[in-house]
């Protein structure tokens, strides 16, 4: 592979990650404002924008003796730091009742902890004959118990996606092999397209059908519910295609999103803070027309993610980690 293709390879995904860190952010600061239009958006959103990020990771995982320390320390040292920094962050600046420290992450912190055990489970997932068919299982075999603590009930429902991403280059290379006529066609742009205008009005009509706690799909069921078990596999089963079909469609070339998603983890986690403050400055301000509401939480929010994606807040980011890292554990690992 000639170092372009390499390049292309890792702008296509970048801006895949950009797009899901303005989704991301969108979808944290949507709740401003309340109304039926909205709430389809938030839900069309909530839907698509964390398998794309699994996805991504599972696509730049590996299996190796090197992986539980390197993910300890781009994980869960920022997961350690930023909940305590959040805790205090909520407690004495905003005055709330922050959650209890660690065990129930707050505010979109669970992605680290959830990626984490992620990798800690792909040695024994790759074990495993059907891999992606038994994490779908326990995906929805995990709505039966009430563990939102730890962000364990969404690392097993993410599962699915973070390992397709896995194994996607040996999956594609294989059905292409296996049914290339089938391969060609999907491949067509034409057929792309048609079949993502069907997923958008797949994704319209589950957002509005579908409340948002069976969307955060982090809630136990209430029983054997049997539309409960049915909603979350259509649920996951859309963010799957969502996410395969944006990663034909997205561009190759270094775009403005490639910026944001290079450096996505320092807005991730840096914004969480931001929005915080805004929802109360801004709240009162938000009973005007839903349009105007939703252009400002549009506007507002690539404006967060333009700033925090700078490469000096990256460098703050990973400084920090470093500086924590070495002081534990001895040796030098690659980010």
């Amino acid at each position: 592979m000639t170092t372009a293709a390499i390049s292309n390879r890792i702008n296509r995904f970048d801006n895949l990650k950009g797009l899901a860190i303005i989704l991301v952010v969108v979808g944290h600061l949507i709740y401003l404002k309340k109304t039926q239009e909205i709430d389809l958006i938030r839900n069309f959103i909530y839907i698509i924008h964390m398998p794309i990020f699994f996805f991504v990771s599972g696509y730049f995982s590996k299996i190796d003796e090197d992986q539980p320390i390197k993910s300890f320390k781009r994980l869960m040292i920022p997961f350690m730091l930023f909940c305590i920094l959040y805790w205090l962050f909520q407690k004495y600046v905003l005055l709330g009742h922050p959650r209890t420290l660690f065990i129930n992450p707050g505010y979109g912190l669970w992605f680290l902890i959830s990626l984490f055990f992620m990798k800690m489970l792909l040695p024994v997932m790759d074990k495993l004959r059907y891999p992606v068919l038994t994490s779908f299982v326990l995906a929805i075999a995990i709505g039966f118990i009430d563990c939102n603590f730890l962000g364990i009930s969404r690392t097993f429902v993410y599962m699915p996606i973070f390992l397709i991403g896995f194994y996607y280059k040996d999956y594609a290379s294989g059905f292409s092999k296996k049914y290339g006529s089938i391969y060609s066609i999907l491949c067509n742009r034409k057929v792309i397209l048609i079949l993502a205008a069907l997923t958008v009005l797949a994704l319209v009509i589950c957002a509005n059908a579908f409340s948002i706690n069976l969307i955060c799909l982090k809630y136990p069921y209430h029983g054997f519910d049997l539309y409960e078990m049915l909603s979350r596999a259509i649920i996951i089963c859309l963010g799957i295609i969502s996410t395969l079909i944006l990663n034909q469609l997205m561009t190759n070339k270094d775009i403005f999103l490639t910026k944001f998603g290079k450096n996505s983890m320092s807005v991730y986690i840096f914004h969480l803070f931001t929005l915080k403050i805004l929802l109360d400055i801004l709240k009162p301000y938000y009973a005007i027309h839903p349009a105007m509401a939703l252009i400002s939480v549009f506007a507002i929010s690539l404006i967060i993610v333009f700033v925090l994606s700078r490469d000096f807040v990256t460098t703050f980011l990973n400084i920090v980690v470093d500086e924590i890292f070495n002081l534990f554990f001895k040796g030098s690992y690659a980010s």
